[in-house]
């Protein structure tokens, strides 16, 4: 069987091409896999392992339909798999046209499966949420009419749909009045690691011996609640004065272009607090060795998100889960439909700065407890692995390439 997956890949640099590299590597060994990818400058075909990269569209082009078209049309897969964020394919203009692509995929006469993965609740869409997303307040009525309209097209249009969690199953159904029948749970895959891995990285490597670490990464955007973070932070360090928090991270690349104020709003935090001896934000891109070693050698891993408009998974979670790291998170549908409070982590109310901070206290202050939450943790990772997420994505391939077989011969 021979499936093209349609995608952001890397080189890029964003959620959804380190979540699609994972989890073709692992879908490779199960078929034939062609990705096709949003182009770079030096390569436009080639072989990563067992994997085929046709580097064919551009994003912020509105060619970007006809040219995933004519690559998909050339491949001639039995089914088409195609990533879908909002803004996965450029700017939201070029979002619009995002349904009028899986329609003409639909012509070929192969399932189209979609992993959405973001869902925004239908109260969320409101003139607070546009102007919070740099969309602008204005018309906000028009602006949610479109949203809607949207997010039943793609999933009406699709096959079949994957989403990470059943928070996200049930906001489709119920506040789009969907169906179903054809969305599924998936999760999002986990990264697994050998003790050689997990002990790779130390306090030394990272310049920070002696400290006592709490370790936020990821791309830097308004609603992860790093702010929030910082002046609990304040609090931790009264408690425990050696404390030392890591910011493995930077601005998204878009808030360039979308939010240019919102860059430079941490660091500045920074510098009023009085946190500049404690904490480092180098504001930069890391790669996976070096993020590694980074959470390797942290004690807590702390994800303070207060933004709960839209719902998905934590590609950071996953990340970090394998490691047998204790973790701290918001109680948000992103974190609790993974994290079951006080045993595979702690949950604390969004934008709570002094529960914030006495969660951080007590892990850095209970070694048993901390070590207990991140054996927990690691232990649920390896129950959704890659290589289990890839065969259930499989499975699901099959079913709908018979069910569409079964339709066509009616």
């Amino acid at each position: 069987m021979k499936c093209c997956l349609v995608t952001p890949y890397p080189p890029e640099r964003c959620g959804i091409a380190i979540y699609s590299s994972k989890l073709a590597d692992r879908l490779a060994l199960f078929l034939d896999l062609v990705v096709i990818g949003n182009r770079d400058l030096d390569r436009m075909v080639e072989s990563i392992g067992r994997i085929r990269v046709v580097r064919s569209w551009k994003r912020n082009s509105l060619a970007y339909i006809l040219e995933i078209v004519r690559s998909v049309a050339q491949q001639a897969p039995h089914v088409v798999h195609i990533q879908h964020e909002y803004l996965a394919y450029g700017r939201r203009k070029y979002g619009l046209l995002f349904p009028v692509l899986l329609a003409i995929l639909r012509l070929f006469g192969r399932p189209v499966v979609l992993t959405m993965h973001s869902v925004v609740r239908r109260d969320r869409l409101t003139a607070e949420f546009f102007l919070t997303h740099q969309a602008g307040g204005r018309f906000a009525e028009s602006k949610r009419s479109v949203m809607i309209i949207l997010t039943r097209l793609v999933v009406r249009i699709s096959s079949a749909v994957i989403v990470h969690n059943e928070a996200m199953k049930i906001v489709l159904t119920n506040d789009y009045d969907l169906k179903g029948d054809k969305v599924f749970v998936i999760p999002h895959g986990t990264d697994t690691y050998s003790v050689e891995e997990r002990s790779s990285g130390s306090k030394w490597h990272v310049g920070l011996s002696g400290k006592r670490i709490v370790l936020f990464f990821g791309f830097i955007v308004p609603g992860k609640g790093l702010e929030i973070l910082l002046r609990s932070f304040s609090r931790v360090m009264n408690k425990i004065p050696d404390a030392f928090l890591m910011i493995a991270g930077g601005y998204h690349p878009r808030l360039r272009s979308e939010f240019p104020e919102y860059i430079g709003t941490i660091e500045r935090l920074i510098d009023e607090l009085g946190l500049q001896g404690n904490v480092v934000f180098e504001n930069r891109f890391f790669a996976a060795d070096e993020l590694n070693r980074h959470i390797s050698a942290a004690d807590i891993v702390v994800f303070p998100y207060v933004d709960d408009s839209i719902l998905g998974a934590s590609g950071a979670l996953a990340s970090c889960a394998g490691m047998g790291k204790a973790v701290v998170a918001t109680n948000l549908p992103r974190f609790s439909s993974d994290i079951r409070n006080r045993y595979d982590g702690i949950l604390v109310r969004p934008s709570d700065e002094d529960e914030l901070a006495s969660a951080v206290v007590k892990l850095l202050e209970d070694e048993k407890l901390r070590t207990r939450i991140g054996q927990n943790l690691r232990r649920e990772a390896f129950k959704r692995d890659w290589t289990k997420i890839a065969s259930m994505t499989y499975e699901l391939y099959l079913k709908t390439i018979a069910g569409t077989r079964r339709n066509s011969s009616l």
